[in-house]
């Protein structure tokens, strides 16, 4: 992300992806975004759920952690 569109595109995605979504945050300046999920979501579907919607932006989820 390079800047604050950047931002609002990554949410919007995450979004799309995630239609349960809550709370979601997106930072060019950390590089990140985080959002709370429904618990019936795997880590697996998340992961591929977000490349469907991300990639195709032209940007690239690197890495994902979950709490």
């Amino acid at each position: 992300m390079q800047c604050g569109m950047c931002e609002s595109h990554i949410k919007d995605a995450i979004r799309q992806a995630v239609p349960g979504a809550a709370r979601i945050t997106a930072s060019h300046v950390k590089g990140e975004a985080s959002f709370i999920i429904p618990d019936e979501i795997s880590g697996d579907d998340l992961e591929t759920a977000l490349h469907r919607s991300i990639d195709p932006l032209g940007y690239r989820l690197n890495y994902m952690t979950t709490k």
